[in-house]
């Protein structure tokens, strides 16, 4: 997605068009941690909540994490830098 150039004249430049490069691909080039994680915590074998609440919420969150990562593979770099611009003008 990026390409380095060393020496003086160096940097780093799209080695695609920014049209072509989702929030998605970025989201996954730099790795993030899913949207919300369910902490670890002792389960008290006569509560019917600590025994299934993280089963449960997962179940619903990973369906939050798949919309969330609809919504970034349908936005491209390109939309980004447009709509800066024009909120800059």
């Amino acid at each position: 997605m990026v390409k380095a150039t060393v020496g003086k004249a160096g940097g780093y430049t799209l080695s695609k068009n920014p049209k072509d490069i989702s929030l998605l691909n970025i989201s996954h080039a730099i790795n993030p941690p899913d949207v919300f994680a369910i902490h670890t915590y002792e389960k008290k074998e006569w509560c019917v909540v600590s025994n299934n609440i993280k089963e449960v919420m997962g179940e619903v969150l990973a369906g939050t994490q798949k919309a969330v990562e609809n919504d970034l593979k349908q936005t491209t770099l390109a939309d980004v830098v447009s709509k800066i611009r024009s909120k800059s003008r």
